[in-house]
């Protein structure tokens, strides 16, 4: 059995505090990982956790958990793409040439070479990033028809 030698940045998982999540160090293997801790296998560390005796735990809040729920609903249905779903995309529906020129139009040589690096050197694409959006915005390309590519090059 693994045993846990540290234990932080602990927060209630809900209003009820019968679940954690904190960072955990496992001793023997020399590692860190996220942990969530709940009352049904871990009441000893919860009861602990409820009573101070391991620090202080974050207040559960309902509105950052709905907020993570909501991004990661957002995730699952705009994942990222890959280079070759994105280039894909862009080639297949005419946008590679506009958005090369957009590229080339941009005045402040910096912004340029950084965007221009960005789009050709990424691993992955994300539907939400900054540069996705004003590129979007830059080639008149409304938000649902972005949606609607984004998920074409997904599939």
């Amino acid at each position: 059995m693994l045993e846990f030698s540290n234990l932080r940045d602990l927060t209630w998982n809900d209003l009820e505090q019968t679940r954690a999540t904190g960072i955990v160090d496992i001793e023997g293997i020399g590692t860190t990982l996220p942990y969530t801790f709940d009352i049904i296998e871990h009441e000893d560390i919860i009861t602990a956790l409820r009573s101070g005796d391991l620090g202080e735990v974050a207040p559960f809040d309902a509105q950052q958990q709905e907020a993570d729920a909501a991004a990661a609903a957002r995730k699952a249905e705009f994942p990222n793409l890959e280079p070759d779903q994105f280039w894909g995309v862009l080639r297949a529906t005419g946008y590679e040439q506009p958005l090369r020129a957009w590229i080339a139009g941009i005045e402040d040589p910096v912004q340029r070479a950084f965007v221009s690096a960005k789009l050709e050197f990424a691993k992955y694409f994300e539907r939400d990033h900054p540069l996705i959006e004003d590129a979007g915005l830059a080639l008149g390309i409304a938000e649902t028809e972005l949606d609607d590519l984004w998920q074409y090059g997904a599939s």
